[in-house]
């Protein structure tokens, strides 16, 4: 093989990663625009949880981030999309592992508050100012270099769709906080 090989090599290379990029960022536009209706079933919020980070230990490893589970006992079942809730709270840790390019602890916490079930996911990472804090769940507001703007308002349009609320606090000195509430509809049996 000549050099000419190797140059067209990369080049095609260069192409089919800008191709695959392309469509990750059109995928993302679609299915913000059409984000379908969630179908609700009652699930175990903590089992979620378990699961999803037990399922990505491996690239939470290699990300030297260790992912810490304080999840309540005995919360009563929620009514969700599992599968929406599941890509909420992915898109947040791989959010809190990117702030922490030097790997940290991510701690997931559950707890029971009156009539509603919170969700925090705190990140020892960067942190932000207060306008990146009021703008980050605007469409395509981004501050990554290679963001679409898109994952945290497509974050809000699934808790929305939860009758829930997504906040976020965060600082420049370092760590942010996201902090989801849902809803309880009192079924009569508590999770297990």
């Amino acid at each position: 093989r000549g050099l000419g090989d190797e140059e067209s090599l990369s080049t095609m290379k260069a192409i089919i990663d800008e191709i695959d990029r392309l469509t990750g960022i059109t995928q993302e536009y679609l299915q913000f625009a059409r984000l379908p209706e969630p179908i609700m079933q009652e699930e175990s919020i903590n089992e979620v949880i378990k699961t999803l980070v037990d399922f990505h230990k491996e690239i939470f490893r290699r990300g030297r981030t260790e992912v810490s589970l304080r999840l309540a006992d005995e919360l009563p079942l929620l009514k969700i999309d599992e599968g929406q809730l599941r890509q909420t709270l992915l898109n947040l840790l791989f959010n809190a592992c990117e702030a922490m390019p030097e790997g940290g602890t991510v701690e997931v916490e559950t707890q029971l508050s009156g009539e509603r079930v919170m969700v925090t996911i705190r990140d020892e990472g960067t942190g932000f100012n207060e306008e990146n804090s009021r703008l980050i769940f605007d469409p395509f507001y981004t501050t990554k270099a290679q963001g679409t703007g898109l994952g945290l308002p497509l974050c809000a349009q699934i808790i929305s769709q939860h009758r829930g609320e997504i906040n976020c606090c965060s600082s420049e000195e370092g760590g942010t906080v996201f902090t989801i509430t849902l809803p309880v509809d009192r079924l009569g049996h508590d999770e297990t």
